[in-house]
């Protein structure tokens, strides 16, 4: 449920999700919005600097994740002015308990125009990783890997609609580390309706471990 906050002139409607690491904030002046600043652990703060009419703001929002069960945030440091009055904030304009299997981060790879793999990164580097395959209106095959499970083989093939992938598709996981980035690497063949084979072998998702590291605060 969104939340709304005000602080003089300036309005504020929070939108947490309920499964992704993503708060999304729509900022208003004098009744008027502005912008809508969206916050993840890969962009995790926002300077704002708006004006409308006689009112401004200037100063920043971020974001910490907390673990699941644990405090997450919205944090604010900012001045708004109005006329010759300003009013300053500093703290916390929401607050939320993350939810378990927070993702952390979801990417997209088209592997045809008609195939898409999704790979969605948990908030826990020894979590699964998963890895959905879908046309445009059908999702036909998830998969998870994991640290302890780290590769798998696709034994059948699909055929769904134009899209067909052959057996023998391969995944395998590189958990990330202090000194490497997470990544999974995916090794197949695809048909769609207008390329007869596509022969793919590359990442289909990369990550820096530094994502796990979600914390943040409002800039100075």
């Amino acid at each position: 449920m969104p939340v709304e906050r005000a602080v003089g002139p300036a309005g504020f409607l929070i939108r947490v999700s309920k499964t992704l690491a993503q708060v999304d904030v729509d900022i208003q002046l004098e009744g008027r919005t502005m912008t809508t600043v969206i916050l993840t652990p890969k962009t995790n703060t926002a300077s704002l600097d708006l004006a409308n009419g006689g009112a401004s703001i200037r100063g920043g929002l971020g974001a910490h994740f907390g673990y699941p069960g644990e405090r997450s945030s919205l944090i604010a440091d900012f001045v708004v002015t109005q006329k010759a009055e300003s009013t300053p904030f500093r703290g916390d304009l929401a607050a939320w308990i993350s939810p378990s299997q927070l993702v952390l981060d979801r990417q997209e790879r088209w592997l045809t125009p008609e195939l898409v793999v999704t790979t969605s990164i948990i908030d826990d580097p020894a979590e699964p990783v998963t890895i959905t395959f879908r046309t445009v209106n059908v999702t036909f095959a998830t998969l998870t890997l994991s640290s302890g499970a780290n590769s798998a083989v696709v034994d059948r093939g699909y055929e769904i609609g134009t899209v067909q992938v052959a057996p023998g598709m391969t995944l395998q996981l590189q958990p990330a580390t202090p000194t490497q980035d997470g990544q999974v690497y995916l090794k197949g063949t695809f048909v769609s309706s207008n390329l007869p084979k596509v022969d793919y072998a590359g990442a289909i998702a990369t990550w820096p471990y530094s994502l796990y590291s979600v914390s943040a605060r409002a800039n100075d």
